[in-house]
């Protein structure tokens, strides 16, 4: 095999199967579908998000395999948290793990902890890259960190995602060091699945993407202030939908969302196709966001958004696009009320100022999907 990619795949994460999607478009460019593959987790929904790709599972990977190139494909592959950071790398091959555990805990439990550590190390690479890659942030000294940094100082080429990516990369000596982009941000991937949408006159449904937080308490604390920002922009006349990128990741708000009886849109490749659930998404008029791929699609889409910073990630990409607010951690509920009716008022002004902060991170994505693609035609 010439390349093998590794990301958080196959979990039906809309986000995730958007850079799965766009990698695989990429790479298609320049090799056969027999010569590049994923390693992710195997899921029965691929037949119908992308039939020919060929996937290789982290069991497949305890035994050997040979590549010329590993690809570490986008995504934030690399971060700790307090709440979850492991204490140690366990010592164990799977025979071993299987002798321990069921089954089920092995899936659900044991081995997302393994995969946390990014290193690939059933695999044997002549050539090792990051692309589109966020990293951090990082509990200091924890196991996390100190594998990236061992990761990112061996990488022939790291091309990040971002400003705070680059700067750490930098700091660890990373070859090869490029700022890119988000991987959804390039030109291939608007043009195959985006199309231009007139703004609202009147813009008055609301899209709320959330997700399950347990990684720090801080950014846990957004979920009941949400709910009350909801009830009062539902009682101003607000059309609000909740949107779940992934109802296996997001158990916590798919039973909110039951109980509060709740409007919700969720991602699920055997229901939607992907452009399909990306028009649905072009229905919203303004978005409020604990996803950072929701603030992607939302600029993609021209959609004003308010990005709720659970993470560092959230503020960065706030920051990139001047169209978007940050509602911030302890998530005062005037406050994010305030932001929708910002936007509102100013709802034409905030559209018009997409294409200047698009232009540039698209460029930066196009140059970095560019060098990415020359390195696999040098191997």
């Amino acid at each position: 095999m010439k390349v093998l990619v590794r990301g958080g795949y196959g979990l039906n994460n809309f986000g995730d199967d958007a850079l799965m999607i766009t990698m695989y478009d990429h790479i298609k460019e320049v090799l056969k579908e027999d010569e590049f593959g994923f390693y992710c987790t195997k899921a029965d929904y691929f037949r119908e998000l992308l039939p020919a790709a060929k996937i290789i599972s982290s069991e497949d990977l305890f035994s050997k395999l040979e590549v010329d190139m590993l690809v570490y494909g986008g995504g934030t592959q690399f971060f700790s948290f307090p709440n979850t950071k492991v204490k140690y790398i366990p010592k164990m091959n799977l025979a071993k793990l299987k002798y321990f555990f069921d089954y089920k805990t092995l899936k659900s439990v044991v081995l997302p902890r393994l995969r946390g550590f990014k290193k690939v190390t059933g695999v044997k690479a002549a050539k090792t890259v990051a692309i589109g890659i966020g990293v951090g942030p990082f509990v200091k000294d924890s196991v996390e960190e100190k594998v990236a940094m061992q990761t990112f100082q061996q990488l022939d080429q790291a091309l990040v995602r971002d400003v705070v990516s680059y700067d750490t990369c930098k700091s660890w000596d990373s070859k090869g060091l490029f700022l890119g982009s988000d991987l959804c941000l390039n030109s291939s991937f608007v043009n195959n699945y985006f199309t231009k949408t007139i703004p609202a006159i009147n813009p008055r449904v609301i899209g709320i993407i959330v997700r399950d937080w347990k990684h720090t308490d801080e950014g846990h604390a957004y979920y009941g202030k949400l709910l009350e920002a909801t009830r009062i922009w539902q009682n101003k006349g607000y059309e609000v939908k909740y949107i779940l990128f992934s109802e296996e990741r997001d158990p916590e708000w798919l039973d909110i969302i039951k109980r509060e009886n709740i409007e919700a849109m969720i991602w699920d490749a055997k229901k939607y196709t992907f452009k399909a659930f990306i028009q649905q998404l072009a229905k919203i008029d303004i978005f409020v966001t604990a996803r950072f791929h929701g603030a992607i699609f939302a600029a993609l889409l021209n959609k004003p958004a308010v990005c709720i910073e659970v993470e560092q990630k959230l503020k960065i990409v706030s920051d990139n696009f001047k169209s978007f607010d940050c509602w911030k951690y302890p998530f005062d509920v005037n406050q994010v009320v305030n932001y929708v009716e910002q936007i509102r008022t100013d709802y034409a002004k905030r559209v018009s100022l997409f294409q200047a902060d698009l232009d540039r991170e698209i460029s930066r994505g196009d140059k970095m999907f560019a060098l990415f693609r020359q390195a696999i035609q040098q191997l």
